[in-house]
């Protein structure tokens, strides 16, 4: 349900033509709690989304509504910021990291930046 705002997202704010997609359910929680091995299969995918195919963003989204991570919405933004800071940006790809939340309207919201610097502290439209 959330790859297609995520995509729409990307493609008009990261200015981007191309979407690889590699999904867990529960992102913003999976990264961080999931077994070393699930956490190292998406890092190495991950990997290979930017050196073997040129991506230059990494988002990390959680939604509305999510089965897998059934949080309030201010949890799954701490989650997001959490996920995107502490387990994704380490790894140290050569692409922008970004976190994304999207709405109960399917609208997607930037709540955390590397290239800004991390956290936005409040939601921001766009990118």
């Amino acid at each position: 349900r959330v790859q297609r705002p995520v995509n729409e997202w990307l493609r008009t704010f990261a200015h981007v033509e191309y979407v690889d997609m590699v999904t867990l359910p529960g992102p913003d929680t999976t990264l961080r709690t999931a077994p070393t091995w699930l956490v190292e299969a998406t890092r190495r995918s991950v990997e290979i989304s930017v050196t073997a195919h040129g991506s230059q963003v990494v988002a990390i989204a959680g939604h509305y509504d999510c089965a897998a991570h059934p949080v309030s919405h201010e949890q799954h933004r701490a989650d997001i910021v959490a996920t995107a800071a502490q387990v994704v940006a380490p790894w140290g790809v050569a692409a922008r990291v970004v976190g994304l939340w999207v709405n109960e309207l399917w609208q997607v919201e930037l709540v955390w930046d590397s290239a800004v610097g991390g956290d936005l502290g409040t939601f921001a439209q766009g990118g």
